[in-house]
């Protein structure tokens, strides 16, 4: 199937810590079945403020699916105070939903193509 992107969608990289927003706040995070399932196996990362049983615990059901569960002031709990994801710092980038790894990714199929493209609510995507 043909695929059609733009030139510097391969080399787009997340800026993290370094971005002035974050993703991990204020979003709903999907958590899909398989990373659920991944994480009810997988202890949180000692930094993180409210210690729970796995990682899927972190999870609540809204709006239909499943979602991590934000935080009063509306953060991510993986998200540390240099805007980086415990996660990640802990486990590596495998252990993110396809949420995570696929933000700001946006991929449309059509009968006769697909359409990769990258989002601007990304503001390293529109830097």
């Amino acid at each position: 199937m043909n695929r059609l992107q733009p030139d510097y969608y391969d080399t787009f990289t997340c800026i993290a810590g370094d971005c002035p927003i974050t993703c991990c706040q204020e979003w709903k995070i999907a958590v899909d079945d398989d990373t659920a399932r991944r994480w009810k196996k997988l202890t949180p990362p000692e930094d993180v403020e409210v210690q729970k049983k796995n990682l899927n615990a972190y999870t609540i059901r809204k709006d239909g699916e499943r979602v991590i569960g934000l935080t009063p002031d509306h953060k991510c709990p993986f998200l540390n105070r240099n805007k980086l994801c415990k996660l990640v710092c802990t486990y590596g980038d495998t252990v993110l939903s396809a949420t995570c790894q696929d933000f700001p990714r946006e991929f449309l199929r059509f009968r006769t193509h697909e359409e990769a493209s990258l989002m601007a609510a990304c503001p390293a995507v529109v830097d």
